[in-house]
């Protein structure tokens, strides 16, 4: 499978005719499939999620980034310390909701930095801004 990314939790994979299988741990509902059940046979991610193209994801501590082919971003899983980048930070996301921040303020993203070990994501704009959301705890030291 391409684009297979996770060390921790098998997580969804971009093919070129849109369908993409989830598999793996689920206890934050980090697959996007509406339910925190743990998967152990691969599921077809586009039967609960229909209409989404994915272009990109990215993977961080129990949480899902996902860039869609007409440039919006979804995420799902915990988002206790704010690494799905939701306004809400008290809430467990199981199904995709749509991060509006870049929207609303009219900024473009270049590049997503998350890390499988992480609570937080990195947001590089084209302009060559970083944002940052979610937790610095336990993550290292931010350069």
């Amino acid at each position: 499978m391409r684009n297979w990314t996770s060390m921790y939790q098998s997580v969804p994979d971009n093919q070129d005719d849109h369908a993409t299988f989830v598999v793996g741990r689920n206890k934050c509902g980090q697959l996007g499939i509406g339910h925190n059940t743990n998967v152990s046979k691969l599921i077809l991610w586009n039967e609960y999620n229909k209409n989404v193209k994915i272009k990109a994801i990215n993977n961080g501590y129990r949480f899902t980034i996902i860039t869609t082919e007409d440039g919006k971003y979804f995420s799902c899983g915990p988002n206790i310390s704010g690494e799905c980048g939701i306004d809400t930070v008290d809430e467990i996301i199981q199904k995709p909701m749509e991060i509006n921040y870049f929207k609303r303020m009219n900024i473009k993203i270049k590049k997503i930095s998350t890390n499988p070990f992480a609570k937080n994501i990195l947001w590089l704009t084209t302009n060559n801004e970083i944002y940052f959301n979610g937790s610095n705890y336990n993550s290292g030291r931010m350069s």
